[in-house]
Protein backbone atom coordinates (compact mmCIF):
# COMPACT_ATOMS: atom_id res chain seq x y z
CA UNK A 1 0.00 0.00 0.00
CA UNK A 2 1.26 3.40 -1.03
CA UNK A 3 2.33 5.51 2.00
CA UNK A 4 1.24 9.32 1.06
CA UNK A 5 2.61 12.51 2.57
CA UNK A 6 0.21 14.66 3.36
CA UNK A 7 1.06 17.64 5.75
CA UNK A 8 -2.23 19.11 6.10
CA UNK A 9 -4.15 16.37 7.40
CA UNK A 10 -6.05 18.23 9.80
CA UNK A 11 -7.54 20.94 7.00
CA UNK A 12 -7.98 17.85 4.64
CA UNK A 13 -10.54 16.11 6.59
CA UNK A 14 -12.24 19.18 7.80
CA UNK A 15 -12.69 20.14 3.82
CA UNK A 16 -14.22 16.68 4.15
CA UNK A 17 -16.48 17.20 6.72
CA UNK A 18 -17.60 20.53 5.01
CA UNK A 19 -18.09 18.78 1.91
CA UNK A 20 -20.69 16.54 3.56
CA UNK A 21 -22.51 18.87 5.63
CA UNK A 22 -24.69 19.46 2.70
CA UNK A 23 -27.47 17.93 4.70
CA UNK A 24 -29.17 19.79 6.63
CA UNK A 25 -33.16 18.15 7.01
CA UNK A 26 -36.56 19.54 7.16
CA UNK A 27 -39.79 18.88 5.16
CA UNK A 28 -40.51 16.83 2.49
CA UNK A 29 -42.28 16.20 -0.23
CA UNK A 30 -45.30 17.57 -2.75
CA UNK A 31 -46.85 21.10 -3.35
CA UNK A 32 -46.25 24.08 -4.61
CA UNK A 33 -42.83 26.10 -4.46
CA UNK A 34 -43.21 29.41 -4.66
CA UNK A 35 -42.30 31.88 -7.64
CA UNK A 36 -41.13 35.44 -6.27
CA UNK A 37 -39.10 36.94 -9.68
CA UNK A 38 -37.44 36.19 -13.02
CA UNK A 39 -40.57 34.70 -14.78
CA UNK A 40 -40.37 31.31 -16.73
CA UNK A 41 -43.91 30.61 -18.34
CA UNK A 42 -42.36 29.99 -21.53
CA UNK A 43 -40.02 26.86 -19.90
CA UNK A 44 -41.25 23.63 -20.68
CA UNK A 45 -41.74 21.30 -17.62
CA UNK A 46 -38.81 18.34 -17.25
CA UNK A 47 -40.25 15.13 -17.85
CA UNK A 48 -40.08 12.70 -14.85
CA UNK A 49 -40.14 9.44 -16.77
CA UNK A 50 -36.51 8.14 -15.94
CA UNK A 51 -35.04 4.59 -15.41
CA UNK A 52 -32.34 4.71 -12.78
CA UNK A 53 -29.23 1.85 -12.63
CA UNK A 54 -26.69 1.93 -9.83
CA UNK A 55 -22.87 1.95 -10.83
CA UNK A 56 -20.02 0.79 -7.99
CA UNK A 57 -16.81 1.83 -8.20
CA UNK A 58 -15.41 -1.35 -7.55
CA UNK A 59 -11.86 -1.60 -5.24
CA UNK A 60 -10.62 -3.86 -3.35
CA UNK A 61 -11.74 -4.14 0.29
CA UNK A 62 -8.60 -3.08 2.20
CA UNK A 63 -8.21 0.13 -0.25
CA UNK A 64 -9.55 3.45 1.55
CA UNK A 65 -11.65 5.54 -1.34
CA UNK A 66 -13.96 8.57 -0.76
CA UNK A 67 -15.11 9.64 -4.60
CA UNK A 68 -15.53 13.85 -4.15
CA UNK A 69 -16.49 15.03 -7.52
CA UNK A 70 -17.40 14.19 -11.24
CA UNK A 71 -17.09 15.89 -14.20
CA UNK A 72 -18.00 14.47 -18.10
CA UNK A 73 -18.31 15.73 -21.81
CA UNK A 74 -21.18 13.30 -22.26
CA UNK A 75 -22.67 10.07 -20.93
CA UNK A 76 -20.24 7.86 -22.98
CA UNK A 77 -17.37 9.83 -21.16
CA UNK A 78 -17.37 10.61 -17.74
CA UNK A 79 -14.94 11.59 -14.99
CA UNK A 80 -14.44 10.68 -11.08
CA UNK A 81 -11.94 11.37 -8.57
CA UNK A 82 -11.64 11.40 -4.81
CA UNK A 83 -8.82 10.80 -2.32
CA UNK A 84 -7.59 7.83 -1.65
CA UNK A 85 -4.88 6.05 0.56
CA UNK A 86 -3.36 5.32 -3.15
CA UNK A 87 -3.00 8.17 -5.71
CA UNK A 88 -3.73 5.10 -8.35
CA UNK A 89 -7.24 5.04 -7.96
CA UNK A 90 -8.11 8.77 -7.53
CA UNK A 91 -9.19 8.87 -10.94
CA UNK A 92 -11.99 7.12 -12.36
CA UNK A 93 -13.32 7.19 -16.00
CA UNK A 94 -16.71 5.37 -17.36
CA UNK A 95 -17.14 4.89 -21.19
CA UNK A 96 -20.99 4.26 -21.43
CA UNK A 97 -20.15 0.61 -19.59
CA UNK A 98 -18.32 0.68 -17.09
CA UNK A 99 -16.14 2.43 -14.50
CA UNK A 100 -12.52 1.45 -14.47
CA UNK A 101 -9.00 3.53 -13.25
CA UNK A 102 -5.50 2.83 -15.25
CA UNK A 103 -3.80 2.20 -11.77
CA UNK A 104 -1.54 4.85 -12.81
CA UNK A 105 0.43 6.14 -9.62
CA UNK A 106 0.81 9.97 -9.75
CA UNK A 107 1.82 13.03 -7.84
CA UNK A 108 -1.13 13.78 -6.14
CA UNK A 109 -2.58 14.44 -2.93
CA UNK A 110 -6.71 14.72 -2.16
CA UNK A 111 -8.67 15.60 -5.23
CA UNK A 112 -11.74 17.60 -4.81
CA UNK A 113 -11.82 19.57 -8.13
CA UNK A 114 -12.66 18.70 -12.03
CA UNK A 115 -13.15 20.83 -14.85
CA UNK A 116 -13.55 20.58 -18.45
CA UNK A 117 -14.00 21.89 -21.89
CA UNK A 118 -14.04 18.39 -23.62
CA UNK A 119 -13.48 15.14 -24.16
CA UNK A 120 -9.31 15.94 -24.63
CA UNK A 121 -9.34 19.04 -22.36
CA UNK A 122 -9.65 18.23 -18.57
CA UNK A 123 -8.17 20.11 -15.87
CA UNK A 124 -7.99 18.59 -11.75
CA UNK A 125 -6.66 19.89 -8.89
CA UNK A 126 -5.58 18.63 -5.59
CA UNK A 127 -5.08 19.52 -2.12
CA UNK A 128 -1.29 20.06 -1.95
CA UNK A 129 -1.57 22.49 -5.12
CA UNK A 130 -0.80 20.33 -8.26
CA UNK A 131 -2.50 20.74 -11.41
CA UNK A 132 -2.87 18.13 -13.57
CA UNK A 133 -4.53 18.48 -17.66
CA UNK A 134 -6.06 15.84 -19.66
CA UNK A 135 -4.86 15.83 -23.11
CA UNK A 136 -5.66 12.31 -24.46
CA UNK A 137 -3.46 11.58 -21.42
CA UNK A 138 -2.95 13.05 -18.25
CA UNK A 139 -0.14 15.38 -17.14
CA UNK A 140 0.95 17.56 -14.81
CA UNK A 141 1.00 21.55 -15.42
CA UNK A 142 2.41 23.09 -12.17
CA UNK A 143 2.33 22.58 -8.74
CA UNK A 144 1.08 26.27 -7.51
CA UNK A 145 3.06 26.59 -4.32
CA UNK A 146 2.97 30.50 -2.84
CA UNK A 147 6.32 31.53 -1.52
CA UNK A 148 5.15 33.26 1.49
CA UNK A 149 2.75 30.48 2.46
CA UNK A 150 4.64 27.32 3.83
CA UNK A 151 1.74 24.60 3.87
CA UNK A 152 0.95 26.05 -0.03
CA UNK A 153 -2.73 26.40 -1.78
CA UNK A 154 -5.57 23.46 -1.31
CA UNK A 155 -7.69 23.71 -4.58
CA UNK A 156 -11.29 23.16 -3.71
CA UNK A 157 -13.00 23.91 -6.86
CA UNK A 158 -12.09 24.57 -10.69
CA UNK A 159 -14.52 26.39 -13.11
CA UNK A 160 -14.01 28.04 -16.47
CA UNK A 161 -15.75 29.96 -19.13
CA UNK A 162 -13.06 28.63 -22.15
CA UNK A 163 -10.06 27.05 -22.48
CA UNK A 164 -7.67 30.13 -21.88
CA UNK A 165 -9.69 31.76 -18.95
CA UNK A 166 -10.38 28.83 -16.22
CA UNK A 167 -10.24 29.77 -12.57
CA UNK A 168 -9.02 27.88 -9.45
CA UNK A 169 -10.06 28.85 -5.90
CA UNK A 170 -9.56 27.35 -2.70
CA UNK A 171 -7.06 28.14 0.70
CA UNK A 172 -3.01 29.60 1.26
CA UNK A 173 -1.66 28.62 4.32
CA UNK A 174 1.66 29.38 6.75
CA UNK A 175 0.21 27.62 9.97
CA UNK A 176 -2.39 25.14 11.28
CA UNK A 177 -4.37 28.33 12.62
CA UNK A 178 -4.23 30.84 9.76
CA UNK A 179 -6.20 30.42 6.58
CA UNK A 180 -6.96 32.99 3.59
CA UNK A 181 -9.17 33.08 0.70
CA UNK A 182 -7.06 32.51 -3.00
CA UNK A 183 -7.86 32.29 -6.69
CA UNK A 184 -5.91 31.39 -9.50
CA UNK A 185 -6.39 31.92 -13.15
CA UNK A 186 -5.12 30.07 -16.31
CA UNK A 187 -4.71 32.79 -19.13
CA UNK A 188 -3.76 29.70 -21.56
CA UNK A 189 -0.22 29.28 -20.98
CA UNK A 190 0.57 29.68 -17.31
CA UNK A 191 -1.43 29.65 -13.81
CA UNK A 192 -1.26 33.36 -12.21
CA UNK A 193 -2.58 34.22 -8.50
CA UNK A 194 -5.67 36.97 -8.57
CA UNK A 195 -4.90 40.27 -6.15
CA UNK A 196 -7.95 39.10 -3.66
CA UNK A 197 -8.25 41.06 -0.14
CA UNK A 198 -6.91 39.34 3.02
CA UNK A 199 -9.45 36.90 3.82
CA UNK A 200 -9.42 34.41 6.92
CA UNK A 201 -11.50 31.81 4.20
CA UNK A 202 -11.54 29.01 1.98
CA UNK A 203 -13.12 30.02 -1.74
CA UNK A 204 -14.87 27.60 -2.79
CA UNK A 205 -17.61 27.75 -6.13
CA UNK A 206 -16.78 29.98 -8.99
CA UNK A 207 -18.70 31.57 -11.53
CA UNK A 208 -18.57 34.33 -14.02
CA UNK A 209 -21.53 35.78 -15.01
CA UNK A 210 -21.81 35.09 -18.92
CA UNK A 211 -23.30 38.85 -19.20
CA UNK A 212 -21.81 41.43 -17.23
CA UNK A 213 -18.41 39.53 -15.99
CA UNK A 214 -19.12 39.35 -12.36
CA UNK A 215 -17.43 36.65 -10.77
CA UNK A 216 -19.91 35.17 -8.34
CA UNK A 217 -18.16 33.43 -4.92
CA UNK A 218 -18.62 31.14 -2.51
CA UNK A 219 -16.57 30.69 0.66
CA UNK A 220 -16.48 29.29 4.32
CA UNK A 221 -14.38 29.06 7.76
CA UNK A 222 -14.15 26.71 10.27
CA UNK A 223 -13.75 27.41 14.29
CA UNK A 224 -14.17 25.65 17.18
CA UNK A 225 -15.94 28.28 18.49
CA UNK A 226 -17.97 29.95 15.90
CA UNK A 227 -18.37 26.27 14.10
CA UNK A 228 -19.13 26.11 10.24
CA UNK A 229 -19.62 29.71 8.58
CA UNK A 230 -20.54 30.02 4.78
CA UNK A 231 -20.36 33.06 2.54
CA UNK A 232 -21.79 34.70 -0.59
CA UNK A 233 -19.12 36.91 -2.46
CA UNK A 234 -19.61 38.93 -5.76
CA UNK A 235 -16.40 40.81 -7.25
CA UNK A 236 -17.74 43.45 -9.46
CA UNK A 237 -15.57 45.64 -10.98
CA UNK A 238 -12.58 46.01 -8.90
CA UNK A 239 -14.19 45.53 -5.75
CA UNK A 240 -14.60 42.04 -4.07
CA UNK A 241 -18.45 42.59 -1.76
CA UNK A 242 -19.40 40.32 1.04
CA UNK A 243 -23.33 39.59 -0.09
CA UNK A 244 -24.07 37.20 3.07
CA UNK A 245 -22.70 35.25 5.83
CA UNK A 246 -24.33 32.58 7.73
CA UNK A 247 -24.88 29.02 8.80
CA UNK A 248 -26.89 27.29 6.03
CA UNK A 249 -25.09 25.66 3.32
CA UNK A 250 -24.21 27.74 0.35
CA UNK A 251 -23.50 27.00 -2.99
CA UNK A 252 -24.07 28.20 -6.38
CA UNK A 253 -26.31 26.94 -9.09
CA UNK A 254 -26.56 27.50 -12.99
CA UNK A 255 -30.50 27.32 -13.84
CA UNK A 256 -30.55 27.58 -17.52
CA UNK A 257 -29.00 30.36 -18.27
CA UNK A 258 -29.11 32.09 -15.33
CA UNK A 259 -26.86 32.02 -12.06
CA UNK A 260 -27.79 31.68 -8.49
CA UNK A 261 -26.72 31.47 -5.08
CA UNK A 262 -28.49 29.06 -2.94
CA UNK A 263 -28.79 30.04 0.47
CA UNK A 264 -31.11 27.42 2.86
CA UNK A 265 -32.95 25.88 -0.18
CA UNK A 266 -33.43 29.51 -1.40
CA UNK A 267 -32.24 30.33 -4.66
CA UNK A 268 -30.74 34.34 -5.05
CA UNK A 269 -29.96 36.25 -8.23
CA UNK A 270 -27.44 39.37 -7.80
CA UNK A 271 -28.92 42.74 -9.02
CA UNK A 272 -28.69 46.23 -8.31
CA UNK A 273 -25.81 45.94 -5.29
CA UNK A 274 -27.99 43.24 -3.68
CA UNK A 275 -29.10 39.26 -2.91
CA UNK A 276 -32.94 39.28 -4.82
CA UNK A 277 -34.90 36.19 -3.64
CA UNK A 278 -36.27 34.16 -7.42
CA UNK A 279 -37.52 30.77 -5.66
CA UNK A 280 -37.75 29.30 -2.01
CA UNK A 281 -37.41 25.16 -1.83
CA UNK A 282 -36.49 25.27 1.56
CA UNK A 283 -40.36 23.47 2.56
CA UNK A 284 -39.85 20.86 -0.44
CA UNK A 285 -35.74 20.14 -0.44
CA UNK A 286 -34.82 18.84 2.79
CA UNK A 287 -30.92 19.14 1.81
CA UNK A 288 -29.28 22.37 0.04
CA UNK A 289 -27.64 20.65 -3.23
CA UNK A 290 -29.11 21.23 -6.43
CA UNK A 291 -28.51 19.98 -9.98
CA UNK A 292 -30.92 21.88 -13.12
CA UNK A 293 -30.85 21.81 -16.40
CA UNK A 294 -34.08 24.90 -16.25
CA UNK A 295 -36.01 26.71 -14.30
CA UNK A 296 -38.41 23.61 -14.63
CA UNK A 297 -36.13 20.57 -14.20
CA UNK A 298 -34.34 20.99 -10.94
CA UNK A 299 -32.97 17.79 -9.26
CA UNK A 300 -32.07 17.59 -5.33
CA UNK A 301 -31.33 15.20 -2.80
CA UNK A 302 -33.57 13.80 0.51
CA UNK A 303 -33.18 10.67 2.87
CA UNK A 304 -35.50 9.41 1.03
CA UNK A 305 -34.01 9.74 -2.72
CA UNK A 306 -34.00 11.82 -5.44
CA UNK A 307 -36.42 14.77 -5.51
CA UNK A 308 -37.44 16.62 -8.67
CA UNK A 309 -39.23 20.56 -9.21
CA UNK A 310 -41.23 20.45 -12.43
CA UNK A 311 -42.05 23.95 -11.97
CA UNK A 312 -45.51 23.41 -10.66
CA UNK A 313 -44.61 20.41 -7.46
CA UNK A 314 -41.88 18.56 -6.09
CA UNK A 315 -41.66 14.59 -6.42
CA UNK A 316 -39.36 11.91 -5.73
CA UNK A 317 -37.95 9.99 -8.91
CA UNK A 318 -35.36 7.47 -6.94
CA UNK A 319 -36.15 6.29 -3.73
CA UNK A 320 -32.67 5.40 -1.81
CA UNK A 321 -30.96 6.05 1.69
CA UNK A 322 -27.74 7.31 0.79
CA UNK A 323 -25.49 10.12 1.17
CA UNK A 324 -25.32 12.41 -2.08
CA UNK A 325 -22.66 14.20 -3.85
CA UNK A 326 -21.84 16.07 -6.77
CA UNK A 327 -23.60 15.21 -9.90
CA UNK A 328 -22.51 15.30 -13.51
CA UNK A 329 -26.13 16.71 -16.05
CA UNK A 330 -26.98 15.95 -19.41
CA UNK A 331 -29.97 16.29 -21.81
CA UNK A 332 -31.23 13.18 -20.98
CA UNK A 333 -29.05 11.65 -18.19
CA UNK A 334 -27.82 12.75 -14.98
CA UNK A 335 -24.81 10.88 -13.15
CA UNK A 336 -24.98 11.78 -9.22
CA UNK A 337 -22.19 10.65 -6.12
CA UNK A 338 -23.41 8.99 -3.81
CA UNK A 339 -22.34 6.33 -0.91
CA UNK A 340 -24.37 3.44 0.43
CA UNK A 341 -24.04 4.39 4.48
CA UNK A 342 -23.33 0.90 5.19
CA UNK A 343 -19.74 0.32 4.46
CA UNK A 344 -17.84 3.73 4.14
CA UNK A 345 -13.76 3.50 2.82
CA UNK A 346 -14.36 0.10 1.81
CA UNK A 347 -15.44 -1.60 -1.26
CA UNK A 348 -19.07 -0.97 -2.55
CA UNK A 349 -19.29 1.96 -0.69
CA UNK A 350 -18.77 4.70 -3.70
CA UNK A 351 -21.58 4.87 -5.86
CA UNK A 352 -22.44 6.47 -9.34
CA UNK A 353 -26.83 7.22 -9.62
CA UNK A 354 -27.36 6.71 -13.15
CA UNK A 355 -30.98 7.93 -14.20
CA UNK A 356 -31.63 7.81 -18.16
CA UNK A 357 -34.75 9.73 -19.18
CA UNK A 358 -37.32 7.81 -21.37
CA UNK A 359 -38.97 9.82 -24.35
CA UNK A 360 -42.27 10.70 -23.56
CA UNK A 361 -44.69 8.63 -26.03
Amino acid sequence: MENKICFKIVSVFSLLLILLLNISCKKSLNGPVENTMLPDENVIPGSRNYTWTIDTIKTDISDVLVVTNIWGSSPNDIWAVGFADMSSIEIWHYDGKTWQTDSVHRKLASIYAIYGFSSNDIWIGDSEGNMWHYTNSWQQITCIHPIQYSYGFTIVSIWGNSPNSLYATGYEQNGVTYTRASIWKYNGLTWDSLQVPELPLAFDYIQVHSVTGDIYLTGYSYSEAKGLINYAYVKDKDSYKKLDETTDILSLVSVGDKLFYNIGRKLYYYQGGKLQLWKDFSAFFPYNHFFARSSKDIFSASPDGILHYNGSDVALLFRGNYKFGNAAIFDKDIFIIANDNIRPNASGANLIIHGKLIDDK
